[in-house]
C-alpha cells in the first residue's frame, strides 16, 4: 500500500493527488460509508434541481402574456387616472380659471 494506495490508509496524502485523493484515517468501510451518504446527498440535491427545473418549463411553457396585459389593463381602468394626469387636467382647469377671471 503506498501513498494514497486506498481508503483507510492512514493519514498519508498521495504526492499526486494531494488533498484530492480519497485516503482517509480509519477505516475503509467507515469511508465507503461516509462516501455513499455524500453521493445520496448529491443525488437528492440533483433531483430536487430537475424536479424545480421541470416546474419552471412547466410554468413557462403554460404562461400566457395576454391574460397578463388584459389583467393590468383592468386594474389601470379600476384606478382610474394616475397622479400626472391628475396633476396635469387640474393645471389645465386653472389655467381656463384664470383666463375667465382675467377675460
Amino acid at each position: 500500500m503506498g501513498l494514497g494506495g486506498s481508503r483507510g490508509d492512514g493519514p498519508f496524502r498521495s504526492l499526486v493527488e494531494g488533498h484530492d485523493d480519497t485516503a482517509a484515517p480509519g477505516f475503509p468501510e467507515a469511508a465507503d460509508r461516509q462516501q455513499a451518504a455524500i453521493n445520496a446527498s448529491l443525488e437528492q440535491s440533483d433531483n430536487y434541481s430537475k424536479q424545480a427545473e421541470s416546474k419552471a418549463l412547466e410554468n413557462a411553457t403554460q404562461y400566457d402574456a395576454t391574460d397578463r396585459l388584459k389583467k393590468f389593463d383592468e386594474t389601470k381602468a379600476a384606478a382610474g387616472e394616475s397622479l400626472a394626469q391628475q396633476l396635469t387636467k387640474s393645471r389645465k382647469m386653472r389655467r381656463k380659471h384664470l383666463r375667465r377671471l382675467a377675460g
